[in-house]
């Protein structure tokens, strides 16, 4: 017997616990029984610490009469059931700061198999239930996802929040760091023995292989499962600097809002300030951003970040 993904699990006991008129009911519009919307997949993808959730979490608050959003907690295990987290799950294969391609060909693999229909129906779901035609996701990982998420979605819209690659980097390869000797299962393989200059190496390497799914730099060839394929070109997807919006929020935003042709125009008094951060990046040392260099330094230019 087939065995619903947990995440369908999760969706189904969580609108199971709404009085069924508060569904059909939810959001600003009416819904309308029988009624057919198009449904368009937003994506917010990025590296790990980037700002993309920040961005995201702005959008929704300006756009609640257009976009549905999935909740926080079922973004990870939307995408990667049975995989995320990592250190909680009993998956067989390494994390994917260790060896990205092997994590991510067991995940499109996964997805490919046993994804498709759960996903558009959850999708479809959403947008029918909250009457609205643009869903939103936002998941760390979907960045190294994008080439199997354009078979399942051929019209989605991908967010790319960019930030400058040295900080994000380095204060990922201190959490993952710290973490290596607090989880069992970092420990049992062994993982707790790598220094932090060898994590800083890998990170990196992932980072630049984020910027290959997107489309910003050349794939690699022949590391990506059979029919699927990196974007020659960024086609569906808009690049946005975290920093650019920290300086014109709403400019980004609006970016942002005419990417996606939601009919809405932002208004500076309507957007106010950038969302803060509670947590502030540590700042790089001289020697690890040389060191950082060789491996950043082309993606660092097509971002438009000094190097």
């Amino acid at each position: 017997m087939r065995q619903t993904p947990r995440f369908a699990d999760k969706l189904c006991a969580r609108l199971a616990q709404v009085p069924v008129m508060q569904r059909l009911t939810a959001g600003a519009l009416p819904f309308r029984r029988g009624s057919r919307r198009t449904m368009r997949p937003v994506l917010f993808v990025g590296y790990f610490g980037s700002g993309k959730s920040t961005v995201a979490a702005h959008l929704r608050e300006l756009c609640t009469d257009y976009i549905a959003a999935f909740d926080q907690e079922y973004n990870h295990t939307l995408w990667f059931p049975g995989l995320y987290p990592w250190h909680h799950s009993e998956a067989s294969i390494p994390p994917l700061w260790y060896e990205p391609q092997t994590y991510l060909i067991t995940a499109y693999s996964r997805f490919l198999r046993n994804q498709p229909q759960y996903l558009q129906s959850a999708f479809r779901t959403l947008a029918t239930l909250r009457n609205r035609s643009w869903v939103l996701s936002d998941s760390g990982r979907t960045l190294w996802l994008i080439p199997a998420i354009r078979r399942v979605f051929p019209d989605a819209l991908f967010v790319h929040i960019a930030h400058d690659g040295p900080p994000v980097i380095y204060r990922y390869a201190k959490r993952v760091h710290a973490q290596l000797r607090r989880y069992y299962r970092y420990r049992a393989h062994g993982y707790h023995s790598l220094s932090l200059e060898e994590l800083l190496v890998r990170c990196a390497q992932l980072w630049v292989l984020g910027l290959r799914c997107s489309g910003i730099l050349q794939p690699e060839p022949d590391w990506l499962p059979a029919g699927l394929a990196a974007p020659s070109e960024p086609t569906g997807i808009i690049t946005v600097r975290f920093e650019d919006y920290l300086q014109n929020p709403r400019k980004a935003l609006q970016t942002i809002v005419d990417f996606c042709r939601i009919p809405q125009r932002l208004s500076p008094a309507e957007v106010g300030p950038p969302r803060q951060r509670k947590r502030t990046r540590p700042s790089v040392p001289h020697e690890i951003r040389a060191e950082l260099d060789p491996l950043l330094s082309e993606g660092l230019a097509r971002l438009g970040y000094p190097h």
